[in-house]
């Protein structure tokens, strides 16, 4: 029999086509899941010679090794199960080209036409049957054979179609059925094909304050008017609502058409009366309006205690809308700051956790063991508030204002009760290594090639902070953080020595007594003072078996090409430097940009060496931090006394009076050393605001992070979900997780039982090329992809002076951020005017 070209028959051909191919994969497949064993005879009827169909009823296990075993061909692999319910064949799911699973309503959808929402379920049984019977027949033939049916099309994207006329998107001899099914399915009104926009308009103003009425049911806004009655088309009308909102496809559209529709609502006055507000809603207005009442109740607590609370009761709430569309997946200029409000009620909640924790404090060990368990988590929150925020909303103003000063009394309140448990005890009850003492150990027992980072001012919330970006995206736990001291004072100069490999014990620290005189730190068997960068580089070329470019800098490793950070080239040991922290630190730039992209770049760091093959990596440091403002009354006179050395935060020499500061020996020295209590600081030279030197727990206890993969780890694969055209200058894609790369049949056994340590995750970006110049017209920003994880919604933004007419053909293509590999690629069409052409 002919098979008319508009037939189902050709449309699934063309389908299964698209598919095996959408990917560009030198042998790809498609994985059809079936529960309802609706599609097995479709398949086999579509099949022809350029793919087969396997459409046996075999147990996973036999259709595993049965893929395992055949020659790589185009295929369809039918599986009569729902997505959810595979386990053995889920690992080669990854490798596919498409995964499909759906209803055979949804793809009569698809192919043009429509049961009406009144009969599908008198004709779901039959439409296997129905389908056999018109496969080949044209579309006209095909709809008499399943009834009279209202060719709605796609109400969905006749609506986010903005800008196109209706006579474009609907037939005019099928315009009144359509307008019937709008009414009748949906409750929404009539299409206007005069005012288009508006009808576009009023209808997403319906469906925002019906949603608004069916969350809020017992206090429903007063647009009685725009609200469906409840029913079968409400159910439709909502359903209709959240899969726009959830199209990425369609994001665009969303957005733009919401907040033209919010102005012919009153959700906004609605809003502003609510008392409370748990659920989202989709009405961006609304959502603006709930957020600023907030910030105006928080502003009216004038207590802190009453705020923490207040703050820490809503969190949940705030998380969210947080989540909800305006919260996440809006634009960044249309967003509702909603993720403001969840840090501040994170922070609050630190800070009155422990507002009194130090009343229980006996030694210095169970502060430390506070410090190091969760209370480096308020150093972390309250880098936030302090760090400068071009995002933040002026309503949150005076919140952040107070939680900064609450931050602060901790700061202070805390290290008085440390630097009073020292007194008593001095610093030799802490108990704890130096951080090289730790750094030898590793080196010691290490067999592969080991990568040391020695970094500057590396506080312990930022070591917790970077071994968690290490972990992320692992399937087991790859870097942890045990506990170190840097030596007093609590400076570059002293605590660097003390953080190289095993000789800490054998350090002497001396000041010559001279004024203007130095730090000087040696030890037996080297000529030459380590408190000097370059005596330490030599140091470690003189007692380990370094290579020419074992030693260098974070900044020349990240220049390095991937190819030539190998063991090989490099050394068996590597050791890096980045001082980042202390620099920032000092010109006050880290406490206004913080410390995210500091990290980031240590992260980089250490991914590239872990895939130029250190498997072990060691990250240590010399000293902590802290960033204060004193008050007059905090800045107290220096000791008396022979004072040899003097900073704000520490003064060292012999015979030394101060009436409340610590006294305390210079590590390794006969030195004195006198220390401020708590934040306090010494009328002496030095800048203020980023202190160090003195013995808080900031500053003194310090993180060993050590970072260990497996000697063959892979990295997870990453691929693009299929997008044809660049429609917004914000386009939205979709990145999934793949396959690591060859599989062998163990491995296939191991990841059957969820043994998958080897896998590691990565980070990824998106470039957009114009092919003919090489030019990138779009970039995105790294995203985390992990083993087993979700697909990963990506935002593009066009490069500053890009230019490409429209209709260009672009290449996407998607590249490993540390060393831009490339991972997936694929030709859009540009359907976007860029801001040059306009």
């Amino acid at each position: 029999m002919t098979i008319a070209p508009d037939s189902f028959h050709s449309w699934l051909t063309q389908q299964l086509t698209r598919s095996l191919h959408n990917k560009g994969k030198e042998v790809p497949f498609v994985v059809w899941y079936d529960p309802e064993r609706a599609w097995r005879d479709l398949l086999l009827a579509a099949k022809d010679d350029s793919f087969e169909v396997w459409a046996e009823d075999l147990h996973e296990l036999h259709l595993r090794e049965r893929f395992y075993k055949e020659p790589r061909m185009p295929r369809i692999i039918w599986l009569p199960k729902s997505r959810d319910q595979i386990s053995y064949f889920k690992v080669f799911e990854l490798k596919a080209s498409d995964v499909k699973e759906m209803r055979l309503e949804q793809a009569i959808s698809c192919y043009g036409l429509d049961i009406p929402s009144d009969k599908s379920d008198e004709l779901r049984p039959q439409l296997p049957y129905l389908l056999k019977e018109g496969f080949d027949q044209p579309k006209s033939d095909l709809k008499k054979i399943l009834g009279p049916s209202p060719p709605v099309g796609d109400l969905l994207e006749i609506l986010a179609a903005s800008g196109i006329p209706l006579e474009k998107l609907v037939e005019k001899d099928l315009f009144q059925i359509f307008a019937r099914s709008v009414r009748e399915d949906f409750g929404l009104l009539t299409p206007d094909r005069d005012d288009p926009e508006g009808w576009r308009e009023k209808v997403v103003a319906v469906l925002l304050c019906t949603e608004a009425t069916e969350l809020y049911k017992d206090s429903p806004p007063g647009d009685a008017d725009r609200i469906i009655p409840e029913g079968r088309a409400r159910k439709n009308a909502l359903k209709l609502l959240t899969t726009w909102r959830n199209r990425i496809d369609l994001i665009d559209s969303f957005e733009d058409l919401v907040k033209r529709a919010d102005y012919r609502t009153s959700l906004q006055y609605w809003a502003k009366s609510l008392q409370e507000f748990p659920l989202p809603l989709s009405s961006r207005c609304a959502e603006r309006i709930l957020f600023k009442e907030e910030c105006r109740r928080l502003l009216a607590i004038d207590d802190f205690e009453t705020l923490a609370r207040f703050l820490d009761e809503h969190k949940a709430t705030y998380q969210e809308h947080a989540k909800s569309f305006w919260g996440l997946r809006a634009r960044d200029d249309s967003k509702v700051r909603w993720n403001l409000l969840v840090e501040m009620a994170t922070m609050a909640s630190h800070l009155y956790q422990n507002s009194k924790v130090e009343q229980g404090w006996k030694t210095p060990g169970e502060a430390i063991s506070w410090f190091t368990s969760t209370g480096w988590e308020v150093d972390h929150a309250g880098e936030s508030l302090f760090k400068e925020n071009l995002e933040m909303p002026s309503e949150l103003l005076g919140v952040r204002h107070e939680l900064r000063k609450a931050y602060l009394r901790h700061l202070d309140r805390i290290n008085s009760a440390f630097s009073e448990l020292i007194s008593y005890n001095g610093l030799e009850s802490f108990s704890l290594p130096f951080s090289g003492d730790s750094l030898g150990e590793v080196l010691k027992s290490a067999k592969d090639p080991v990568a040391v980072l020695f970094l500057d001012a590396f506080r312990y919330d930022l070591g917790c902070r970077l071994a968690d970006m290490l972990n992320q995206g692992e399937p087991a736990k790859r870097a942890t953080v045990s506990t170190a001291m840097a030596p007093v004072p609590s400076i570059t100069a002293i605590g660097m020595p003390f953080a190289l490999p095993g000789i800490a014990s054998k350090l002497c620290v001396q000041l010559p007594e001279k004024e203007g005189a130095f730090w000087q730190v040696t030890i037996e068997g080297f000529e030459g003072d380590l408190t000097d960068a370059e005596k330490r580089r030599q140091w470690l070329r003189d007692n380990h078996p370094l290579k020419k470019h074992s030693i260098m800098s974070i900044t020349d490793l990240l220049e390095l090409g991937q190819e030539a950070i190998k063991p090989k080239s490099l050394g068996k040991e590597v050791f890096l430097f980045g001082s980042e922290f202390d620099i920032n630190g000092t010109d006050g730039q880290l406490k206004i940009s913080g410390s995210d992209d500091n990290l980031e770049r240590y992260a980089q760091a250490a991914r590239r060496l872990r895939a130029g093959g250190y498997s072990t990596i060691a990250i240590v440091t010399d000293h902590g931090f802290f960033h204060w403002e004193p008050e007059k009354d905090e800045i107290e006179p220096k000791p008396d006394g022979e004072i040899l050395w003097s900073s704000r935060r520490a003064v060292c020499g012999y015979d030394l009076h101060h009436p409340s500061a610590l006294s305390l020996r210079a590590t390794a020295s006969d030195l004195e050393c006198k220390i401020p209590r708590s934040v306090n600081a010494f009328r002496t030279y030095g800048g203020l605001g980023f202190f160090h030197g003195g013995a808080t727990l900031q500053e003194v206890i310090i993180p060993v992070v050590i970072a260990k993969w497996p000697k063959k780890a892979q990295k997870i694969r990453a691929v693009l979900k299929p997008i044809s055209q660049i429609i917004s200058l914000a386009q939205r894609i979709e990145v999934a997780p793949g396959a690591p790369g060859q599989t062998t049949l163990c491995k296939l056994e191991e990841k059957a039982r969820g043994i998958n340590e080897k896998i590691i995750g990565r980070k990824v970006m998106i470039k957009v090329i114009h092919p003919d110049t090489g030019k990138v017209i779009f970039k995105s920003e790294s995203e985390d992809i992990e083993p087993d994880g979700e697909t990963k919604i990506v935002e593009l933004k066009k490069l500053d002076g890009a230019e490409a007419p429209i209709d260009s053909i672009l290449e996407i293509r998607l590249l490993d951020s540390d060393d831009e590999e490339l991972l997936d690629r694929s030709n859009v069409t540009l359907k976007v005017v860029l801001d040059e052409w306009f």
